[in-house]
């Protein structure tokens, strides 16, 4: 992996996070409670966007409930 420091162990752990149902002990990330719950945490991503760097995500997955 071409990384180094800490953004490099943000982005290893974060591409093992398995998002899914919270049924399920494979998964490690479920949805959020609700869509104005989504909407809050979209808006505070945004903002986080503009005034650092990006590391790893940002998108959003709100076809099958609302994942980040």
């Amino acid at each position: 992996m071409d990384c180094e420091g800490y953004d490099c162990g943000v982005e290893i752990r974060a591409k093992n996070i398995k998002v899914g149902d919270g049924s399920d002990d494979e998964n490690t990330m479920e949805s959020v409670v609700s869509q104005g719950h989504f909407y809050k945490i979209r808006t505070y991503i945004e903002v986080g966007k503009e005034e650092a760097k990006l590391v790893f995500g940002g998108n959003t997955d709100d076809s099958k409930g609302f994942f980040y």
